[in-house]
């Protein structure tokens, strides 16, 4: 089964119930998450969650450049993990930018 039970839409395998039906649970719960990091996929790329199931990939090549798109739509083109690290969206901005060289 690879459908939320929530709202129908596309989970990764192995999860009943997506991010974002799971972190909103409701509108009020909506804003405390608005702009936090949700999901990862490797090291390098973040989904954030930016309310209203919008958000975007954050990754060194979409920095200053995010498209905001439907988060399950993000979700469902590639294989994400629960993100459980504490980095903030401009912590992960700063680690980025301080690993690209410079000329």
């Amino acid at each position: 089964m690879d459908r939320c039970v929530a709202c129908g839409r596309y989970t990764p395998e192995g999860r009943q119930v997506c991010w974002i039906c799971e972190r909103d649970n409701g509108a009020s719960v909506v804003a405390k998450h608005k702009g936090s990091v949700i999901a990862k996929r490797g090291d390098s790329s973040y989904l954030v969650d930016l309310g209203e199931g919008k958000g975007y990939v954050l990754s060194p090549d979409t920095i200053g450049n995010e498209t905001v798109m439907d988060l399950h739509a993000i979700i469902k083109f590639g294989y994400w993990e629960e993100y459980k690290d504490g980095e903030t969206v401009q912590e992960i901005k700063q680690r980025f930018k301080e690993e690209i060289p410079s000329d």
